[in-house]
């Protein structure tokens, strides 16, 4: 929480407020006195130092119960070191509501309030230690430097400083403040004169106000620089206060490495210090309002940043919703972008809004505090269709937490925090209503993610890749996941879909190899599974869908259940199906698991969605439906599927490679197919549809029969870089071992091979040969199979 330079006079109002909100009345027990805070004063180099401390307290979401401040909390450090223990006299506080990991925290702030009476100004920084090896809290501390110009009127110069602790509501006070060493370090600042002759202004004459408009250095060696408070107008002749900085002021260069701005300063403009590859540090005061697109982008400012308490917007925030050429000219883009040498970011109250790359590549970045006002994080939209998306947080490859708890964030972003591949806690905000596309994309080290109560939606991708993620609790309120929503998540340990979900897209599980799951149980309330999109009042239900559960607990599931009452989907001896007029019509998940080796796909199944059988190792043969048409893709965006669309047909494409099937065979009574020796051809023999490449034994022979004329789209399908069906990832069961075919015989016969059939004919890496009657194909000199 950035640090607020509170009056004391907001905490002498406290004992008032405490009457109306009743914390006097309060047990004895919510009182806590004479806790000791461990505070060592160390001001060693800095002489003649004149300056007093004041502490307050504050409780996040709570209430203030005391005016802290006594003849103990202060202390004037004119002596070189004051060390010993600080005593807090009265605590009063409640238990917070924020649930983390199972616990209530209570998130308490100490500010350190210096009074500077010295004739000179100082900087302060403060660290803080427990003696704990596992601590059962956090603990962060926040400063910030305060620069005195050469001819300013000597004033009270008031500096502050915070220690924040968040700690479980298991754990007292006492033991949790008894276990911090705190130290106060001052340090002497140099008086920095204005910077003469290196910058011209524009002047409005109408406020007496003056904006910063270029900045030229002819020996190029300044790396010190300070912008003026006021500025003498010589055409007038009249003061004006200086209040901007104009665009790129600064932009490219490589000598200043700090820059001091003036309290009076108003709105630091776009692309201010764009590239300032030696800038190490930019104080800015209170007062600055706005920062413009890509201020600081592609510079090297580091360490620890504090926004300003006045800042509360980044300018020209457009809605969420922007087309892509609004990008241009959109003035709070990218901010920090590249900032690769910042560590922490803290800011202030009052921000309702990040923008767009706000922080992107901050590589660096370990600590980030958001603001309790955060209302939205803007994106922007490429076309109507697919999102453009670059997030707030992108590539923030050194930051471990994000908390969007405590603010007022209610809609995901796109791609907030995208290849944060050290982030390990997520805390989505407490009213948040839905996860944005590709907000979590890559976060290979998250672990713990903590969701609203209200969330309804998880947009496309939002955790896909995020390899560790264990666990995430949905509320009862999720009424949509999303395509690739948890796609190769491979440690989730169990998928609980709750009662209230509609909506499972595309490749939603796939991948999430290693859950424990025995039954997934799928809710009443679903109406779509599989799709790209969703809508709510015209569920798709179609299209030939594409994989949802796909190498999905692959060790140990071994059915899907869903209530009779759903009216879109059930199951069959554990099988899912969509079904319509209460008969199974379409196969869309068989578990992996499942250890039967005969499956007899029922008579009213037409299709199948892509990879819906791929995975299951004990099934040997299926017996093909007399309904199931097999067919090459459908040439649409919503409906085709990405393996029937390059090489396989939706039969083909419902096996792919991981399996155990050698043969398919097919009734007397199906009207369109006929198998022999396990494959399946056209009813009169002329057309091959699907032959397995796995064989029981090793070395054999793929033949075909005499006659056929056409060997169809994906009817020699699977993965050409696998030499078996063993699935190195998960799936080690010597039982279930099967070979691939080492040679291939295409017959006389044969007049048509589709074209993707012969690149996965020579990529097979089989010995192929064609019998010597055939007028249309041969093997080359490579071995490889071509048209004559």
């Amino acid at each position: 929480m950035k640090i607020r330079k509170f009056l004391f006079l907001i905490f002498s109002l406290c004992p008032i407020i405490c009457l109306f909100s009743g914390c006097f009345g309060q047990q004895k027990e919510a009182y806590i006195s004479g806790v000791n805070l461990n505070v060592k004063f160390d001001n060693s180099g800095c002489e003649d130092l004149d300056i007093e401390v004041g502490y307050r307290l504050e409780f996040v979401d709570n209430k203030y119960c005391e005016p802290y401040s006594s003849e103990d909390s202060y202390y004037g450090a004119t002596p070189k070191t004051i060390s010993g223990n600080m005593h807090l006299n009265t605590l009063c506080f409640e238990d917070l509501e924020t649930a983390k990991n199972g616990y209530e925290l209570k998130d308490m702030i100490i500010y350190f309030d210096i009074n500077n009476y010295s004739e000179y100004p100082i900087s302060l920084s403060m660290e803080a230690t427990n003696d704990l090896s596992t601590a059962p809290f956090t603990i962060d501390c926040e400063q910030i430097a305060y620069i005195q110009e050469k001819d300013s009127v000597l004033d009270v110069k008031t500096q502050t400083a915070a220690l924040r602790v968040r700690y479980k509501n298991d754990e007292d006070i006492k033991y949790v403040l008894n276990h911090i060493d705190l130290k106060i370090s001052f340090e002497k600042l140099d008086l920095i004169a204005d910077t003469e002759g290196v910058f011209t202004y524009t002047y409005n004459a109408e406020n007496y106000t003056a904006t910063v408009s270029s900045y030229t250095d002819a020996s190029n060696e300044l790396s010190v620089v300070k912008v003026p408070r006021k500025v003498v107008n010589e055409t007038d002749g009249e003061t004006y206060v200086v209040t901007e900085l104009a665009t790129g002021l600064f932009d490219e260069n490589l000598v200043i490495k700090n820059i001091y701005l003036p309290d009076t300063t108003k709105k630091i403009g776009t692309a201010a210090f764009w590239g300032t590859k030696g800038l190490e540090s930019v104080y800015m005061p209170d007062g600055i309002e706005e920062i413009g697109r890509q201020a600081f982008t592609n510079s090297t400012i580091s360490g620890e940043l504090y926004m300003p308490e006045s800042l509360v917007k980044f300018s020209a925030i457009a809605n969420s919703h922007m087309v892509y050429d609004d990008y241009y000219n959109y003035e709070g883009v990218a901010v920090f972008a590249n900032c690769f040498n910042i560590t922490k970011l803290v800011f202030s109250e009052g921000i309702t809004k990040f923008p767009v790359q706000l922080l992107y590549c901050c590589s660096s970045l370990e600590t980030l505090i958001v603001p309790t006002t955060l209302e939205e994080i803007v994106g922007y939209y490429y076309d109507d269709i697919i999102p453009r998306i670059t997030g707030t947080f992108y590539g923030c490859s050194s930051l471990t937490e994000l908390d969007l708890y405590n603010t007022s964030y209610k809609h995901g972003g796109y791609q907030t925090a995208f290849e944060c591949t050290s982030l390990i806690n997520a805390y989505l905000g407490k009213e948040q209503l839905n996860i944005g596309y590709g907000d979590f994309n890559s976060c290979t080290e998250l672990v713990n993610v903590v969701v609203s109560n209200c969330l309804e939606a998880i947009d496309t991708a939002a955790f896909g890749s995020c390899e560790k993620l264990t666990t995430i609790n949905f509320p009862d309120t999720l009424r949509e996941i999303h395509y690739i929503a948890f796609q190769s998540c491979k440690k989730l340990e169990e998928i609980i879909i709750p009662k209230s979900v509609e909506f499972i897209g595309d490749f939603a599980f796939n991948h999430c190899t290693w859950a424990k799951n025995t039954v997934i149980k799928l809710p009443a309330s679903i109406k779509q599974l599989g799709g790209k999109t969703y809508d709510p009042e015209n569920p798709n239900r179609t299209r030939i869908g594409s994989h949802v559960f796909y190498n999905c607990a692959t060790e140990n599931l071994v059915a899907f259940e869903i209530p009779v009452t759903n009216q879109y989907y059930m199951t069959v001896d554990g099988v899912l199906y969509q079904k319509d007029n209460g008969v199974p019509t379409v196969l869309i998940a068989y578990p992996a698991s499942k250890k039967d080796t005969v499956y007899v796909m029922p008579n009213t199944v037409v299709d199948a969605f892509e990879l819906s059988m791929s995975r299951p190792y004990y099934l040997r043969e299926i017996v093909l439906s007399d309904s199931f048409i097999i067919q090459d893709a459908i040439d649409d965006e919503e409906t085709r599927c990405c393996l029937n669309e390059s090489w396989a047909n939706n039969f083909s494409a419902m096996l792919y490679t991981f399996n155990g099937v050698v043969k398919v065979t097919c009734n007397d009574t199906n009207p369109n197919y006929k198998s022999v020796n396990g494959q399946v051809y056209s009813k009169d023999g002329k057309i091959l549809y699907f032959t397995s490449i796995f064989t029981e034994n090793d070395g054999e022979t793929l033949t075909f029969e005499d006659g056929v004329e056409t060997i169809f789209k994906g009817a020699i399908a699977g993965d050409t870089n696998q030499n078996n069906n063993q699935n190195s990832e998960n799936m080690k069961h010597p039982e279930n071992f099967l070979y691939r075919y080492t040679n291939i015989v295409i017959p006389a016969s044969v007049k048509n091979i589709d074209s993707t059939m012969i690149v996965s004919i020579n990529d097979h890496r089989w010995n192929i040969s064609v019998d010597p009657g055939n007028t249309v194909f041969e093997v080359n000199a490579s071995g490889k199979l071509v048209q004559k």
